[in-house]
């Protein structure tokens, strides 16, 4: 990015306001570590509001559909539409799962309020998302500035995402804290979207830092043709083919089925920060070329120009694309491959306060003219600022640094525009730049504002500090410190800590001071001392005893006095095999290592310093080795190590070295070794100025422009055997001179006549020439403004008529001089002809009383224009300029206008005349609006209100219910019907007069139609006894015909859940409450209303409905068991139980059963059952009453006799289970005689002898019937 000039503004608002989409949570996520909320910010340390964290963006998928209204104000901004625009981002977490995250994305230049480019949805993954917004516009302070899209996800994301968009509206340009504009930036015929530092958030939503880099793929749909407001374009007025300008490579153009739109997708398959992404939409011409590079590498070049440019500013644009291989050549040859797949140039009118060019990745942008020397610090940016892109805006100095050291490097080197170095240049600027200028009072790699971004500081300064660089460690260092910081880090975002560290790291030096001075604080910096040290001697042969001396020589070949420069010299493999003498001043040692503080020295002096030693006696055959080393920065040393074997003889025999060859730029020179003994080996190191030139380490050596004008030597050590080496260098050779062009002369292709294209074709000059144009017509230099300076040339001035052309073309080179060719002369310039016209249109519909325009179309540049007008085939007298008002007799004829081009110069005028189009009746001028009075309800009456429209029109009318006309509702009132409830009235009033187009215009909608009032609504009435169980019933009372009714039934005012039908019966719930009911009457179309009953007395307890007659089952007997039977009663009631006898209750006897006692004998047994239920009374039953029996004994065993049967011997009766309580009683028979007494057993006497006894057993209990059994007869009694 170039420059910027300072304008002021300030514009503070701040708004938060949530989306209007829900998402539905989806199945739930099982996540490694709790979600987080992404960041809203990346960390920049001058735009803290800028980017955001927790995620990094792979990819952007931009769709936009835009519109554009071209102002008819002369210079005036068009406006821009964007009807539908999506932007879909691929993403990856950067650690935890994201619950949230944010984009940059700005609507407004204000608050939210009055944001105009708006969010329609957003979807993560497929799902809805919910989103909300912040805007806050501060432009004087980029801390505060904020604008972002907070995303959240249905579920939180984890790994890649994908987010799509959906947004529509007007977009806004940023204004930066310096005053200048980036961002949707609307010109005379389309707009310009550029973006450094932060304005890419105004048309998509993006992670807006350059630390996060992307793919993309831009697609516009926009229309074919655009006009302009441009003045310099009235001269051409009409229509003319637009473009769609982006980054990367354009992969297709897509027109609409009718011509009118026009599809361009752009691919950019390169890394990409968003700040360097454009999309430009206008009237371009556009040019494509193929750049075959010299690495062998063949890339698309497309650039665009705005026709609306001057002539002469197309030409330097036209000049410098013809130059962009040669500055493409060397860029790559100092900084490695070109990192992209594309190049071009983008050329615009822009509003004034886009006064800079930007390096847009690939194709750079630039107001009004692309300059060489422009188009090289753009060009640079591909390396700097794009390829390797910073981390925080503190680091734009590695951007703007470099691109700016290009414009000074290129023309030296390779254009040769230029006879001042580098280093001249940057000195010079520093030299004379004073301490107190602002330039020092800005940190480039540490400022505080953002409003210090694009100051002087960031350019001349990061520029100067890369020179310094350069001093400070060496050309051949700082060389590979910037090709590797490509190498390395392409494609990636770095920070001035890793250049730094990649500088040291090459250099093996502390550079930490240096830096801290040139970029991190205020003042002006030192610059840096540059020396060449070397190291000579002992001289051979040298022998044990000698006493010999190493010298240290140390040349300023900066420009700044030397101060301050340390030497040390390693000595451990001297001290072995020899001591010191005495040290010169300014030398100390401390162990092996001597330390050498070099004086003070002028530019291009030398300081000198000589070590004495003498070499031990016992030291022949040993090897002295000292090397040499600068500690401080801007030293170099190649010949800084000496090695002697004591004793050795020198190689012998040696000559002086010559240098063969012509010292011109570019030509070989080479190192002759004639004179040297047999079987010599050399090694060769080649001095410019006396200084050695790093890595020229061959027998050859080819000058290049940093040797014009300086005498090459050559320093060659000879080596052979054992024999100590000899090192000799030359005599200088003249100083070298620039090298001669052998340019061809210039050939002239194209027919010389007024409106046609002239090339010049160069022809065949030394690889990596530049070229300058002047063409001239009978033998005049066309100026600029006229177009010739550049590449091309059309004739276009009537006085050029019958003149030759000759184009002559001046090729420079880094090294050579500048050379002119002139070509031959074409014949006489003719003049010009038009060739196929575009056939004019007639902008609009014609209608009567309507102004209509003439659009030409596109003619060739310069063409002027009369028009007739024509009705029904005939010209309309006086209708001659570009507009015409038809009049009402016109109506129906067809309309016709014929455009004549001419232009100076050419032999003939051309006419074309437009398509015939029928004039169209007049628009009526007043067509208010009607409006209607009345409230939007059924049944009542609306009034329509037609306001006052021009004289003589008839006025027709026409309700409408929604978007249906009201059959027969054509008058200037209406009354809703019940069908109209909840639609929108609309009153429509259409006028006609004769010569007029009927108009018709349409109310704005009443409010939805509310229902009417129903007219009879009595009160309901309550039937029934309030009395839980027993019904109630809702009598409604005569309502309107067609009411249909609910209801709802009421506790003491409360509604009753589920009470809703017509009749209702009082729950224990209810008991005590009042009851009443509620009557809603409904109707289609009316309001529903709603009446209330008087209330009931309270709910009284409900008689119970089943309540029988209990019985007693079983035996009514004394011992015996009785069971209450109590019959079914109603559902939940609760039963108790009470036995009586003689109808007394018996204490204790409430169970359903009841065992009935001796004390019962005789008397009446009876049972009550009661039954008992919430809010119910108590109902209570009495069985039948039953005369208790006698009970009967249970156990009634036959007596059995045990004993033997005979005489002497006793009988017993067995023992026997009998009821409780029993007495028993025993009498004996023999043989049916009764015999013995009543005990259980019986004595067998003599008399029984022969008999059979048996015995009964008589049981008696009290209550109970006596039971008695007799046993089986014994056998007969023997004696």
């Amino acid at each position: 990015m170039t420059l910027r000039a300072p304008h002021i503004g300030r514009l503070l608002a701040m708004s938060l306001v949530s989306g209007t989409l829900v998402a539905t949570a989806g199945a739930g996520t099982a996540f490694a570590a709790e979600p987080v909320a992404g960041g809203l910010s990346a960390g920049d340390s001058l735009f803290p509001r800028q980017g955001n964290s927790g995620y990094d963006a792979l990819h952007y998928d931009i769709d936009l559909t835009v519109d554009f209204a071209v102002s008819p104000t002369n210079n005036a901004l068009a406006t821009t539409t964007f009807r539908a625009a999506t932007t879909t981002v691929t993403a990856r977490t950067t650690d935890d799962p994201l619950s949230s995250y944010a984009f940059d994305f700005q609507g407004s230049v204000g608050d939210l309020d009055a944001s105009t480019l708006n969010v329609d949805s957003v979807t993560v993954d497929g799902a809805p998302a919910t989103f909300t917004r912040i805007e806050n516009t501060t432009v004087n302070d980029a801390t505060t500035d904020e604008h972002k899209l907070v995303v959240t996800p249905a579920r939180p994301v984890s790994g890649e995402f994908t987010t799509v968009v959906k947004y529509h509206g007007t977009p806004v340009r940023h204004t930066d804290t310096d005053g200048s504009y980036e961002g949707w930036n609307n010109t005379t015929d389309g707009a310009t979207f550029v973006n450094q530092p932060v304005g890419s958030m105004t048309a998509f939503p993006n992670n807006n830092t350059p630390r996060d880099k992307a793919t993309y793929t831009i697609t516009v749909d926009a229309p074919s043709r655009l006009g302009t407001s441009a003045q310099a374009a009235t001269a051409n007025p009409g229509l003319r083919d637009a473009a769609v300008v982006s980054n990367g490579e354009l992969k297709s153009r897509t027109r609409s089925e009718d011509g009118t739109r026009t599809t361009w997708s752009w691919e950019q398959t390169k890394q990409m920060a968003s700040e360097l992404s454009l999309i430009s939409v206008g009237r371009y011409d556009m040019y494509e070329s193929d750049i075959a590079l010299a690495s062998g590498r063949t890339i698309k070049e497309w650039s665009f120009i705005d026709p609306a440019i001057s002539v002469s500013n197309q030409n330097t644009t036209q000049a410098t694309r013809a130059q962009l291989k040669q500055i493409l050549d060397h860029l790559e040859s100092r900084y490695g491959p070109y990192p992209g797949n594309s190049t071009g140039l983008v050329t615009d009118v822009v509003p004034s306060a886009i006064n800079y060019a930007l390096e847009t990745q690939d194709r750079s942008f630039f107001p009004t003219s692309a300059s060489r020397g422009t188009t090289i610090h753009e060009v640079m940016h591909q390396w700097f600022g794009d390829n390797v892109s910073p981390v925080d805006w503190n680091d734009i100095w590695l951007n703007e640094g470099p691109a700016t050291y290009a414009e000074v490097q290129l023309p030296y080197e390779a254009a040769g525009s230029s006879t001042t170095s580098t280093e001249s240049s940057y000195f010079t600027s520093w030299n004379g730049t004073n301490a107190s200028s602002s330039l020092w009072k800005v940190p480039v790699a540490k400022m505080a504002r953002a409003d210090q971004l694009f100051g002087s500081p960031t350019y001349t300064r990061g520029a100067m500090t890369l020179e310094a660089l350069r001093t400070a460690i060496g050309a051949r260092d700082f060389a590979q410190v910037m090709e590797q910081w490509q190498s390395r880090f392409g494609g990636r975002s770095k920070t001035t800590a890793d250049f730094i560290a990649l500088a040291e790291e090459i250099s093996g030096r502390d550079l930490a001071a240096f830096f801290d001075s040139w970029v991190y604080t205020t003042g002006k910096p030192a610059w840096p001392s540059k020396f060449d040290l070397s190291l000579t001697g002992p001289d051979a042969p040298a022998g044990a005893d000698d006493t010999t001396s190493y010298t240290l020589t140390s040349r300023n070949t900066g420009r700044v006095p030397q101060t301050g420069s340390v030497v040390t010299v390693d000595l451990g493999d001297v001290l072995d095999d020899a001591t010191l003498g005495e040290l010169p001043a300014g030398t100390t040692v401390d162990g092996t290592t001597l330390t050498w503080t070099v004086p003070t020295t002028a530019v291009g002096a030398t300081s000198t310093v000589s070590i004495p030693l003498t070499i031990a006696s016992d030291a022949t055959g040993a090897t002295l080795k000292a090397s040499a080393r600068a500690n401080t920065l801007g030293g170099t040393c190649v010949d800084c190590v000496s090695t002697l074997v004591v004793g050795a003889p020198p190689v012998a025999p040696s000559a002086l070295p010559t240098v063969t060859g012509t010292p011109v730029v570019g030509e070989p020179l080479t190192a002759e070794t004639a004179g040297w003994a047999s079987g010599t080996t050399f090694t060769y190191q080649w001095l410019v100025d006396g200084s050695p030139v790093s890595g020229a380490t061959k027998a050859g050596f080819t000058p290049d422009v940093t040797s014009a004008g300086l005498a090459v030597s050559v320093r060659v050590t000879g080596s052979k055997g054992s024999a100590t080496p000899v090192t000799r260098t030359s005599e200088p050779t003249t100083a070298v001179a620039r090298a001669t062009q052998t340019g061809s002369v210039p050939t002239i292709t194209g027919a010389p006549r007024i409106g046609a294209k002239l090339v010049a074709e160069v022809g065949s000059w030394e690889p990596g020439t530049f070229f300058t144009y002047q063409w001239a017509t009978g033998g005049t230099n066309v100026s600029a403004a006229n177009g010739g300076t550049g590449p091309t040339f059309t004739p276009s001035l009537a006085a050029q008529i019958g003149q030759t052309v000759t184009v002559t073309v001046t090729g420079t080179k880094g090294g050579f001089s500048s050379t002119a060719r002139t070509s031959a002369a074409t014949g006489a310039i003719a003049t010009g002809a038009f060739g196929d016209v575009p056939r004019p249109t007639v902008s609009g519909t014609p209608r009567a009383l309507a102004p209509v325009t003439a659009d030409p179309g596109a003619w060739d540049t310069g063409t002027a224009f009369t028009y007739q007008w024509a009705v029904g085939g005939e010209d309309v007298s006086g209708a001659t300029t570009a507009g015409f008002t038809p009049s009402l007799e016109q109506v129906g004829s067809p309309l016709t206008v014929t455009v004549t081009g001419t232009k100076a110069g050419y032999a003939e005028p051309a006419s074309r005349t437009s398509e015939p189009v029928t004039i169209a009746p007049a628009e009526q001028t007043a067509t208010p609006k009607p409006t209607i009075a009345g409230i939007a309800k059924v049944g009542v009456e609306l009034t329509g209100d037609t306001g006052t429209w021009d004289e003589g029109v008839s006025l027709t009318y026409q309700w409408f219910v929604g978007d249906e006309a009201v059959e027969g509702a054509t008058g200037l009132t209406y009354t809703p019907a019940a069908s109209a409830a909840g639609e929108r009235i609309t009153f429509a009033v259409t006028g006609t007069k004769s010569g007029y187009a009927p108009a018709t215009r349409t109310s704005e909608p009443t409010d939805e139609v509310v229902g009417g009032d129903l007219a009879s609504t009595p009160a309901p009435t309550i039937s029934g006894t309030a009395k839980i169980g027993a019904p109630l019933t809702a009598e409604a009372g005569e309502w309107d015909e067609g009411v249909t009714f609910s209801y709802q039934w009421l506790a003491d005012d409360r509604p009753i859940e589920g009470a809703t039908g017509r009749t209702y019966v009082p729950t224990v719930a209810d008991l005590g409450a009042a009851i009443a009911v509620t009557v809603t009457g409904s109707k289609p179309g009316y309001e529903a209303t709603t009446r209330t009953s008087e209330a009931t007395g309270a709910v009284v307890e409900g008689d119970l409905v089943k309540a029988p007659r209990p019985t007693v089952s079983g035996s009514v007997a004394v011992g015996k068991k009785v069971t209450a039977r109590a019959g079914t009663w109603d559902d939940g009631v609760k039963l108790s139980y009470q036995w009586l006898l003689n109808g007394t209750a018996i204490r204790g006897a409430t169970s359903p059963t009841y065992t009935i006692r001796v004390g019962d004998r005789g008397r009446t047994l009876s049972v009550v059952v009661v039954g008992s239920r919430t809010g119910y009374t108590d109902a209570a039953r009495i069985s039948s009453g039953h005369r208790v029996a006698l009970g009967t004994q249970a156990h009634r065993p036959r007596p059995a006799i045990k004993g033997t049967p005979k005489v002497g011997r006793t009988l017993t009766v067995k023992k026997a289970t009998y009821d409780a309580g029993v007495k028993l009683s025993y009498k004996w028979y023999a043989d049916g005689h009764r015999v013995g007494s009543n005990k259980p057993t019986l004595k067998l006497k003599k008399a029984y002898r022969g008999d059979r006894v048996t015995v009964r057993v008589v049981a008696k209990k009290t209550g109970y019937v006596t039971w008695g059994s007799t046993s089986k007869k014994t056998g007969k009694i023997a004696k």
